[in-house]
């Protein structure tokens, strides 16, 4: 049984349980222990006190049977960092991920960076997530999807603790983080999408190419700027997503990689009218090629800079930001995927086929985005039966 012995302040005043548990021998025969200890409410009588004591030292001696290590001091930091390793050197994550781990914890390790791995309770967790939310930590408010991101890393880490013995439960599981706001995807009205395409006969050709096929197939920015023309066949009008242009936010460089996950990863069948306009645009670009000569270093991208380096992504962003102002309305990238799965779903196209098109893992997925277009959709389909009902009742 473990041992609890009181401590006092210097008035006699119990403040604490000290609490050790025999954990058993080491290799070399030396008897191990684990220590904790268990504060006392002020409001508590004495009695009360040692009772609760009592129970948490039980909880605390069969959660060490249960596997904790006993010689575990690593700070949540500390084996943070070894998390991140061991996922990178073991392939489970992607670079981006990777990347986001490392920019999160350096943005919490000044507030749970220093709390021990297996003292870590859900209140530490929950306090963060207020602070994160309120601003009073960082000075900054965090939006929920940041905040739940946050939540997601430290579940991982947790998660690898549970599984090395280090920890009996994921206390991220018992945490409360702020719930994202429903709301639907932002999408172009017909009338907002024909004003754009009108606006694109205009515009330079390698934007008004990659604003069309942003259009056309509903690609993420960085499938779109990791297209080779390799993967676009011009004769059966498809093309393949099989590559993603990234900048790391760590050194911001550009990198390759595969698509976010294997759904990802697929082959769309292109509109004719989009076929035509990329024979028109691979035209231009081998004319530019032959203007610019030798300094022009042919990599096969589809969307080059005058040198032939592949476009960094963050140029499309700033692209829309700059159509925008012209247009009168606001566009983006992600803009042209939500328009056309809106638009795909509007006019009856099961949602698996719109799921696969997008690249969702999950069909649940492409339901939970688009619940509003699915809805909409439905209203439209109770009046096709009730048109079609009517004439035989």
């Amino acid at each position: 049984m473990a041992n609890i012995q009181e401590r006092r302040d210097k008035d006699g005043k119990l403040i604490s349980f000290a609490i050790r548990a025999y954990v058993g021998r080491s290799a070399d025969g030396k008897i191990l222990f684990e220590n904790t200890s268990f504060p006392v409410d002020s409001k508590w009588k004495e009695s009360t006190a040692r009772k609760r004591a009592e129970a948490y030292a039980a909880t605390f001696e069969r959660d060490i049977k249960k596997g904790v290590l006993s010689n575990e001091n690593r700070t949540f930091e500390d084996y943070a960092q070894y998390v991140i390793r061991l996922k990178e050197t073991t392939g489970t994550c992607k670079r981006t991920t990777l990347d986001n781990y490392r920019m999160i914890l350096r943005k919490i390790a000044p507030i749970i960076g220093f709390v021990k791995l297996k003292e870590l309770r859900p209140d530490h967790l929950n306090q963060l997530y207020i602070g994160l939310t309120d601003g009073k930590i960082t000075g900054k408010k965090l939006q929920p999807k940041s905040i739940q991101n946050i939540h997601g890393f430290i579940s991982a880490v947790l998660e690898q603790a549970d599984r090395d013995g280090i920890v009996v439960r994921n206390v991220a599981h018992r945490a409360i983080p702020p719930k994202i706001p429903a709301r639907d995807p932002e999408t172009l009205e017909v009338s907002q999408l024909e004003i754009l395409m009108d606006a694109l006969k205009a515009e330079p050709m390698r934007w008004r190419a990659a604003m069309l096929l942003l259009i056309n197939t509903g690609m993420r920015r960085g499938e779109l700027f990791g297209l080779k023309w390799d993967k676009i066949d011009l004769n059966t009008g498809t093309l393949e997503i099989a590559n993603n242009l990234l900048r790391s936010r760590e050194t911001h460089e550009l990198y390759e990689d595969t698509p976010k996950t294997k759904a990802s990863k697929r082959v769309l069948r292109l509109p004719s009218d989009m076929v035509s306009f990329l024979k028109q645009y691979k035209a231009w670009q081998n004319a530019e090629r032959l203007r610019l000569g030798e300094y022009y270093q042919d990599h096969g991208w589809v969307f080059a800079k005058d040198n032939g380096d592949p476009m960094h992504p963050d140029s499309l962003t700033n692209y829309c930001v700059k159509l925008s102002k012209r247009l009168g309305f606001r566009v983006h990238p992600h803009l042209f995927r939500h328009t056309q799965a809106s638009i795909l779903i509007a006019n009856g196209v099961p949602i698996t086929a719109v799921s696969k098109r997008l690249g969702h893992s999950q069909t649940s997925t492409t339901m939970n985005i688009y619940a509003h277009a699915l809805k909409n959709a439905d209203e439209e389909n109770v009046k096709v039966l009730e048109t079609v009902l009517s004439h035989h009742n």
